[in-house]
């Protein structure tokens, strides 16, 4: 039976973590470890995680002193695993039931795989959790080599491993190290980006997990333009250390900062449309540095127009205010005449 470690970094989700743990801790046809981390929370997370360990030997914990982030918080746990395989799993997700057994039987039976990822599905906090519809056939899982996967993370330029789902080799995380603590926004982006380089990568096209969504998500903390600013050190991470080991590496570096600057120029025209025009300003300007012949697209000519409207939109509605009144005190003068 496959030993997985499923680390739990914690920091304020006292309110979630309970039911985070009995989701690993009820996964059935593997050995299931718990490993929490809470990173000096405020709440009572502490008395939560002793009443876990307390009832269930697969569950340990540890409590910062203080507080030391996200990043360092995952790298400690990537020290802590030992098991065969390991989880990274945000205290406010759920597993779904089996999803452990179904990514630690397909990389038994594919030693060439070092990451499996699946479906997750999205739920606000505070409602049911909804059913989902299992199809566990072996027949629905998909081997992706090393060059497939980061031909569609070029493309796609996102995170498209959903992170409650990805489960990895311990063996082969030890040996790539922990996350980037200089991009910690894109930090999950990247370490998929380094899976890809060195081994293939597997899909269990089947849901494996709950993303809960509330009002402390910690991507809400993330701001567009250093989010995207991130995303594209991710990819120069990943040419600069790997580009020797992946082939055609030139064009799939041009074609990640070609989709990368398209997909960040129409995120300032939403922030346009928005109103947000500082934001707009600088996403525009960051879309323009990654590919300059953006500054031949239409879009961008549109862009240009919206932001000289908004300047000198305070002095035409003065205008179209004082020429709106005038015909009005007019109309009065000549009803008042008659």
């Amino acid at each position: 039976m496959s030993q997985v470690d499923v680390v739990i970094p914690s920091y304020n989700y006292a309110l979630f973590l309970r039911t985070c743990v009995e989701s690993v801790l009820s996964q059935a046809g593997v050995d299931a470890r718990v490993l929490i981390i809470d990173d000096t929370s405020s709440d009572n997370t502490p008395e939560i995680c002793k009443e876990l360990a307390a009832q269930d030997l697969r569950v340990e914990f540890r409590r910062h002193s203080q507080n030391l982030g996200h990043v360092r918080t995952y790298n400690e746990g990537i020290e802590w695993a030992r098991g065969d395989y390991m989880l990274l799993l945000s205290a406010d997700d759920v597993l779904i039931e089996g999803s452990l057994k179904r990514a630690a039987d397909f990389m038994d039976c594919h030693p060439e795989v070092s990451l499996t990822y699946g479906k997750e599905i999205r739920f606000q906090s505070g409602e049911p959790m909804p059913e989902v519809p299992l199809n566990t056939s072996p027949e629905n899982w998909e081997v992706i080599t090393s060059q497939q996967f980061l031909e569609r993370a070029c493309e796609l330029v996102s995170n498209f491993v959903p992170t409650p789902t990805a489960i990895v080799r311990t063996e082969m995380q030890k040996k790539l190290g922990g996350y980037r603590t200089e991009i910690p926004h894109a930090c999950d982006m990247e370490m998929w980006l380094r899976f890809g380089a060195h081994a293939s990568v597997g899909v269990v096209n089947d849901y494996q997990a709950y993303y809960r969504k509330h009002a402390d998500n910690m991507s809400l903390n993330y701001p567009g333009v250093m989010d995207h600013q991130q995303l594209k050190a991710a990819f120069d991470r990943l040419f600069t250390e790997y580009g020797r080991m992946i082939d055609d590496s030139t064009r799939l570096w041009t074609l990640a900062y070609q989709n990368l600057a398209q997909k960040i120029l129409w995120d300032a025209y939403s922030a346009a449309e928005c109103g947000s025009w500082v934001e707009c300003r600088k996403l525009q300007t960051l879309a323009g540095e990654l590919w300059p012949t953006l500054h031949n697209e239409k879009v961008w000519s549109r862009l240009i127009w919206k932001q000289r409207l908004h300047l000198i939109w305070p002095t035409l509605r003065s205008i179209i205010n004082y020429f709106q009144y005038g015909r009005k005190c007019n109309a009065n003068v000549l009803n008042a005449g008659c």
